[in-house]
C-alpha cells in the first residue's frame, strides 16, 4: 500500500506521520459472465474486522508504504472488500484523511452454484444442480476437486440472549441433517449433479473447493 503526501502548492510532505488501517468487511465474488451462479456460502458468518497497520513517517519525497497481510485462518463466506484508511498529519497536528475501497481474495478458487429450474422440486424426481469452479480472474478452473453435500432442514426454536438488549427471546434456526454426499471434479464448464428428494421439506446443498476452502450453498423446497 503506497502513501503520497504533498504541500498544499505541490512539494513533497517529507518527515510526517501516517497511521494507516483496513476494514475487512464481506463481499460477494460474482464474474459478470457468471452472475446466474451464487459463489458464497449463506451458513457462514463473517463480522467486520480491522487490521491496523502501524504508523510511519513519509520518506524525502513524501511516501510510505505498508503491506498488508490477510489473516490466514479466516473463512468468509465469499470475497472480501477492504476499506484501506491513511491519515496524514501535519507537524501542528491537522490531519487528512483518505480512503480506498479494494476487492480481497481470501480465497484462490471459488465454487459456484444454481439450480437448472425455478421453483419447487418434485417429489421423488431429479432435480439438476449445475456448478462451476474459477479463479479468482473468473476464468474457469479444471481439475478441481470438490465435494457436494445435501441437508435436510429442520428449524426449531431456541431461547437466546440478545447481546445489545440483554434481554432473553426465541428465535428459529435451520438445523441442517445431512443425507449424502459426493466428490466432484470441475471441468472447463458447467457441472451437472442429481438429486432426488423423497420428502417434502427444505433442502440446503454445499459444494466446497477442498483445497482453497471456498464454498457455496444453495437452498430449495419440495
Amino acid at each position: 500500500i503506497n502513501v503520497e503526501a504533498v504541500n498544499l502548492f505541490g512539494p513533497p510532505a517529507a518527515g510526517r506521520k501516517v497511521i494507516a488501517s483496513c476494514d475487512l468487511e464481506a463481499d460477494t465474488f460474482s464474474p459478470d459472465k457468471w452472475r446466474s451462479f451464487t459463489f458464497s456460502n449463506s451458513t457462514i458468518q463473517f463480522k467486520q474486522q480491522r487490521i491496523d497497520l502501524g504508523e510511519l513517517l513519509t520518506d524525502e519525497d513524501g511516501k510510505a508504504t505498508y503491506t498488508l497481510t490477510i489473516p490466514t485462518k479466516i473463512q468468509p463466506p465469499s470475497s472480501l472488500r477492504g476499506i484501506l484508511v491513511a491519515t496524514v498529519s501535519e507537524p501542528g497536528g491537522r490531519a487528512v484523511s483518505t480512503y480506498k475501497s479494494i476487492t480481497i481474495h481470501p480465497y484462490s478458487h471459488y465454487v459456484g452454484i444454481r439450480r437448472a429450474t425455478d421453483g419447487y422440486a418434485k417429489l421423488n424426481e431429479e432435480t439438476k444442480i449445475e456448478y462451476i469452479a474459477l479463479n479468482k480472474e473468473g476464468a474457469t478452473a479444471t481439475g478441481r476437486s470438490l465435494e457436494l453435500t445435501v441437508y435436510r432442514l429442520y428449524w426449531n426454536s431456541i431461547l437466546r440472549r440478545d447481546e445489545q438488549s440483554g434481554r432473553y427471546q426465541y428465535v428459529s434456526e435451520p438445523q441442517g441433517v445431512k443425507i449424502e454426499s459426493h466428490p466432484l471434479t470441475s471441468t472447463d464448464g458447467v457441472g451437472t449433479f442429481g438429486f432426488t428428494p423423497t420428502e417434502y421439506g427444505e433442502y440446503r446443498i454445499d459444494i466446497r473447493d477442498i483445497e482453497s476452502g471456498a464454498s457455496t450453498s444453495t437452498t430449495f423446497y419440495a
